[in-house]
């Protein structure tokens, strides 16, 4: 377990300091505890607090409030500006990133222009960009011995109100205060991740090529914020087709929630664009609470009917307590009826009669399939080019009550005005 009692800086513009993790967060922690976990060194020397880069341990002999392995760099001999790279971190599915990490100088007054540690990240293979910077204060009369500071601008200048806190304290040439000897912690803003995938870190130290040149750091959090996906409420489908029978049909309709996060209640309705009569069919429209993921039914029974149309039920749906994105909201049941019309008609669309000099009766037979159940009654009408006088219509109305065929009678009279051909 990490021994700390380091002194929390809170830090202004993009900086703060960090004291917890919210739940849900994904981090990834390099706390050196272990040689080369979650990261990999360009190159390394010496093992103690001075003339080293490199992992070392101070179990038994604190510094600046830590008393296990950290890191430290101080007045390089053989190696010249290192590096440290980061093991390559995948945030997928993530929304943001913050990167942490507990730092000490060594000395209060001892940073050069030329000492600086350049925080950078990349994001799917792409670009370097600037994630935390480390200079010294600049002095407009000298190029050394000035505290160390963050640079939240990135000009290469370090600011005094962001000063680090160092191994030895004091005052800076130009009045920076430097009074905690204990590590802090800085943590950058939140970084926006655009649907990438990997995200690369490094750490590049530029300089410490002088005693008192250094610095120390432990405790690098990167924390991802995973995106956050709103509940959603749907229908499964659009659409669905049930057939009619003689008995009732169960045709429950599902409706799914996904990504729940609270209750969620709701309210279906039927449309008025539905055409189904309301005997038709019943159904429950008492509201639905989502209590977790997954489907719960609308309750519909389709009924048998005696009518021989095809038919709809639109069903919509509003969410009247919780939040949730709608997906399909309304749903459309086609019921295809089961009985087949009955039809009617001639048995053919025309007939010829030649005319004499007597009466004649004419039988034209009208037929009936597939009957129902109702009486079908027929009423029975006549046109055309023949004078009324010409022709005797027997039969005005036919009633069926089965299959088959009735005859509508016509007598066909003389004709002695005329010698036309003429049609009923």
């Amino acid at each position: 377990m990490k021994q700390k009692n380091f002194l929390k800086i809170a830090m202004l513009f993009v900086f703060a300091v960090i004291s917890n993790f919210s739940f849900g967060q994904l981090v990834t922690t390099i706390d050196f505890e272990t040689l080369d976990s979650g990261y990999t060194l360009s190159a390394s020397e010496g093992s103690t607090f001075i003339d080293v880069f490199n992992r070392i341990d101070r179990t038994g002999n604190a510094l600046g409030g830590n008393s296990s392995f950290l890191f430290a760099i101080e007045d390089l001999n053989t190696v010249s500006d290192p590096s440290i790279t980061l093991d390559q971190i995948d945030v997928t599915g993530s929304a943001s990133f913050t990167f942490s990490i507990d730092m000490l100088a060594h000395h209060y007054n001892d940073w050069d222009n030329a000492d600086e540690l350049l925080i950078t990240y990349s994001v799917d293979g792409g670009a370097d960009q600037n994630l935390m910077w480390v200079q010294s204060i600049t002095d407009p009369g000298s190029t050394s011995n000035e505290p160390a500071a963050l640079d939240t601008n990135f000009d290469g200048d370090g600011e005094c109100a962001n000063v680090l806190p160092a191994i030895s304290t004091g005052t800076g040439t130009l009045g920076c205060v430097v009074a905690s000897s204990d590590f802090a912690t800085f943590i950058t803003n939140s970084i926006n991740l655009s649907s990438n995938s990997t995200l690369d870190i490094k750490l590049q130290f530029n300089g410490f090529v002088s005693g008192d040149e250094g610095l120390y750091l432990d405790n690098i959090i990167i924390t991802e914020t995973a995106v956050i996906i709103d509940p959603t409420v749907t229908f499964d489908a659009a659409t669905s087709g049930v057939n009619e029978t003689d008995i009732d049909i169960t045709a429950d309709i599902p409706v799914t929630l996904t990504n729940y996060d609270a209750d969620v209640t709701i309210t279906p309705t039927v449309s008025g664009s539905s055409t189904a009569d309301a005997a038709d069919y019943t159904i429950d429209l008492t509201p639905l609470t989502f209590t977790a993921d997954g489907p719960l039914n609308i309750p519909l029974t389709i009924k048998d009917d005696a009518d021989f149309l095809d038919e709809t039920i639109i069903i919509d749906f509003t969410v009247t307590s919780g939040t949730a994105d709608l997906g399909t909201s309304q749903h459309t049941v086609t019921i295809t009826d089961d009985e087949v019309a009955p039809s009617i008609g001639f048995d053919t669309a025309t007939s010829s009669e030649t005319e004499t000099d007597a009466t004649f009766n004419v039988l034209i037979p009208v037929t009936v399939s597939n009957y129902g159940t109702d009486q079908i009654d027929v009423s029975v009408a006549v046109s055309g080019s023949a004078e009324v006088a010409d022709y005797t219509l027997n039969t005005t109305s036919l009633s069926f009550t089965s299959d088959g065929s009735q005859n509508i009678s016509l007598d066909i009279n003389p004709d002695i005005d005329d010698y036309d051909d003429e049609t009923i």
